[in-house]
């Protein structure tokens, strides 16, 4: 027998807040949220529920950030959620929505379906189709790893997943 969904964890449309329930799984989940006050989980709630995006499924965050110190909240979509948000887009168009494979690229150019190396690529390319109108994106490396000042080494370092996962798409 298949498994029964798991709808406690669902966000249901007459919910003003999340429930103890809810709130125990994001923090178990995401450790990072018991340091969260409850005005700062109202306020991903209000995100969550304003965009439709499910926490329990990655496509919306909440993620604890240091700057010069000082300890910010920062509500992030998730590359699961912005899928949605394009397919909600192309679902009220009527149109299709598909995406090319990834190419990702070394340091010299050369193009690479799949990234086997161990350091990280020098850029991917993505086309993304809605309908008959082709979107084609380059990302470089350079321009989207983020860094963060290790206060300890006293330098940048690569942050959030980008060094234990460089060539996830």
């Amino acid at each position: 027998m298949a498994d029964a969904p798991v709808t406690w964890l669902a966000i249901r449309e007459d919910q003003k807040a999340f429930e103890d329930q809810q709130l125990r799984a994001l923090r178990a989940a995401f450790p990072d949220l018991a340091e969260a006050s409850p005005a700062q989980l109202g306020i991903f709630f209000h995100y969550c529920k304003a965009s439709g995006l499910d926490p329990f499924g990655r496509q919306i965050y909440m993620i604890k950030r240091k700057s010069r110190g000082e300890i910010r909240w920062t509500i992030q979509t998730g590359i699961d959620g912005y899928r949605l948000i394009a397919r909600r887009a192309a679902d009220r168009a009527g149109q299709s929505i598909a995406y090319e494979d990834f190419v990702w690229f070394d340091a010299e150019g050369g193009e690479h379906t799949v990234w086997l190396r161990d350091e990280p690529p020098a850029a991917c390319r993505v086309v993304v189709w809605r309908g008959d109108s082709r979107f084609p994106a380059v990302a470089h490396w350079r321009e989207y790893a983020p860094k963060v000042w290790d206060y300890e080494a006293q330098e940048y370092k690569l942050g959030g997943l980008w060094p234990q996962m460089p060539a996830v798409n």
